[in-house]
């Protein structure tokens, strides 16, 4: 009964908030359009993303440029929603959650200082979320010139110890310090859960974050057998330093594995093993994406007053603008909407 009382007005709020997000059909229908601006047109009159908009636009709004600042911009306006009909402990988790917003701009920063890039986004539509949730300023990470003083900018902030330590090996890349990015986020999500959840909130983000640690790092892995020739030290650097369903021995065996046949074969006696004859037919990248979406489907009837309903609408959330993102690419190299829409798996299963 706690449980109903403490999330019923926020999972009301969120139900909301997931009719709002882009049905199967309109992504048939987002697919089948012919331009970039054309997806930008859509969103504009679409209700997750109406209010987005400024009151007047002419042409030069609907370019690709524009795109990722209304996607950008929506994922932290649904976040700061949520948060305002939060708790304060759901705000525990929320506040836990900002570090995916944290960790991929400081990603966005690191690549405009090696590839010599703008930002994808306007540093100034962020700042207002960032000086609620977050302790970066990030218009002093976005000024600096190199990563010295990127580093001098985050030296009070709990990212400049996994950089600092990428920064001082002889040899580095943009790679590596993404990398440490990836490894420190989920360490640290893995370690703080259990210092302000309990009971099935516990249980549902243990269960989230545990899947998704174990199947990244069997793509990483499989990634490194398949298309890299890594050998077994580099993968290890690689791997997140947890296991959930996924037994410490088995993960050795997977990164010592000498080809993606013995890979398939270890796999298969593993706790995600039962699906192991689908990668005849499908990418490592897609058995993720659909163990996901099963996953959070499942918590989100099955624990509807829970963190599940805020966690399963920021994972839908974040799915959209991939796909959406997705969908752009194709259309801007002129694939049909067929051939979109089988990349994204719409209306059927993950074949």
């Amino acid at each position: 009964m706690g449980s109903t009382f403490t999330y019923s007005g926020l999972n009301t709020k969120i139900h909301g908030m997931k009719n709002k997000l882009i049905s199967d059909h309109e992504y048939v229908e987002i697919a089948g359009l012919s331009s970039v601006p054309e997806v930008i047109q859509y969103l504009q009159n679409h209700p997750g993303y109406i209010d987005l908009f400024p009151e007047t636009t002419d042409d030069s709004f609907f370019h690709r440029g524009n795109l990722e600042q209304i996607l950008t911009l929506s994922s932290y306006k649904n976040y700061a929603k949520i948060y305002t009909f939060s708790t304060i402990q759901q705000r525990k988790f929320l506040d836990l959650y900002f570090m995916h917003f944290e960790t991929k701009l400081i990603k966005q920063i690191l690549r405009k200082l090696f590839n010599h890039r703008p930002l994808p986004v306007d540093i100034k539509l962020l700042k207002p979320y960032f000086e609620r949730f977050s302790d970066i300023p990030i218009d002093k990470a976005e000024a600096a010139n190199d990563i010295e003083e990127l580093l001098s900018v985050l030296s009070g902030t709990k990212y400049y110890k996994p950089l600092a330590k990428v920064n001082e090996l002889p040899e580095k890349n943009l790679f590596d310090y993404e990398i440490s990015l990836d490894l420190f986020k989920f360490t640290f999500y893995w370690k703080t859960k259990n210092k302000f959840l309990k009971g099935t909130d516990l249980k549902v983000i243990t269960d989230s974050y545990g899947y998704k640690i174990d199947l990244l790092n069997l793509q990483w892995i499989y990634r490194c057998k398949k298309y890299y020739n890594m050998t077994t030290a580099q993968i290890i650097k690689m791997v997140i330093p947890i296991n959930y369903k996924l037994k410490n021995h088995q993960v050795y065996e997977l990164i010592e594995s000498d080809s993606v046949k013995t890979f398939m074969k270890v796999l298969s006696d593993t706790y995600y093993g039962h699906d192991v004859h689908d990668f005849d037919n499908i990418s490592i990248e897609k058995y993720y994406n659909r163990f996901m979406n099963r996953h959070y489907q499942n918590i989100f009837r099955k624990y509807p007053y829970s963190l599940a309903c805020v966690n399963t609408y920021l994972y839908l959330q974040e799915q959209e603008t991939e796909k959406l993102t997705l969908i752009t690419e194709g259309i801007r190299y002129s694939y049909s909407p067929e051939e979109i829409l089988k990349m994204l798996n719409i209306g059927g299963d993950y074949h």
